[in-house]
């Protein structure tokens, strides 16, 4: 394929099959990875530090060489945090979701001591070890934890939605705090514990797409709970039940149990969209 190297017009592109180039046309070559790599560095991207604080399909091992690394190789950062338990969400019907067992569906702090994250960090409570897999140092508080980041992903939602779907959650209304004990207050609580954690990394959401932890409404009223919560508080969010593509027809392709996505999935659409997400808002 060529271009007219004088007037850069979509219109003057040819492709010539081993034929002679016409006169005022150059060759196009192809990126090779070091000059790819180039980009990243021109993006303002490369060698900043990011971490994920999630749910299990942010700390499950085998997922993690696929979106994680894809978003690792595509923006030039370096991954330095990943703090994924199964289960985890906002919160749930409990007066504070910031305590309880380690890996508690309703502790979404409990690990770094309850209490917003303001004690120690201890991890022993997580019964698979592979779901913090590192830039979690026992003794450090949240705070602490998260200082060194550019960037920080939060990727909770599906369990949030299986307990509004079971009862145990109540919804409640935009304007809720933590006391209010709904899910709106829940999410005000967790993002304002995280942005004032390290004020200065950039806070970036994404929500859940659809799954089988509860139905159609469960999981398009969370979606809407974290786009209206993150728009008031001046957070960039990834609506993934809107754009990831997975519904009632597509579940079972695209995911391993209706609720975790395939490797394949992860690799190739997940992470890319996550990628595309970054770059747009960093």
């Amino acid at each position: 394929m060529q271009f007219d190297s004088g007037t850069y017009d979509p219109a003057s592109v040819v492709i010539v099959l081993g034929g002679t180039l016409p006169s005022g046309y150059v060759s196009a070559g192809y990126l090779t990875k070091s000059a790819a790599q180039e980009l990243f560095t021109q993006s303002g991207m490369n060698g900043k530090k990011w971490g994920v604080f999630g749910d299990s399909c942010t700390g499950r091992a085998s997922l993690l060489s696929t979106w994680q690394t894809a978003v690792t190789q595509r923006t030039g950062m370096t991954q330095v945090f990943q703090d994924g338990i199964s289960g985890r969400a906002y919160g749930v019907a409990t007066a504070d979701p910031n305590t309880g067992t380690a890996g508690a569906i309703h502790g979404i702090f409990s690990h770094y001591g309850g209490g917003n994250g303001s004690g120690a960090c201890d991890t022993s409570g997580i019964s698979n070890a592979q779901e913090i897999t590192f830039g979690c140092t026992a003794g450090n508080t949240l705070a602490q934890t998260v200082a060194g980041l550019d960037v920080l992903l939060v990727v909770l939602g599906p369990n949030d939605a299986g307990a509004l779907a079971s009862g145990a959650l109540t919804l409640g209304n935009f304007g809720d705090t933590l006391t209010s004990v709904t899910q709106y207050g829940y999410v005000q609580n967790a993002l304002t514990v995280l942005s004032s954690a390290n004020p200065t990394m950039r806070l970036l959401v994404v929500g859940n797409p659809y799954t089988s932890n509860g139905g159609r409404a469960d999981n398009l009223l969370i979606d809407t709970c974290l786009e209206t919560q993150c728009a008031a508080l001046g957070i960039p969010f990834l609506s993934m039940y809107k754009k990831y593509g997975l519904n009632e027809q597509t579940l079972t392709s695209m995911t391993q149990d209706s609720v975790h996505w395939t490797i394949a999935a992860y690799a190739e659409r997940y992470g890319p969209m996550v990628v595309d997400f970054i770059l747009a808002n960093c």
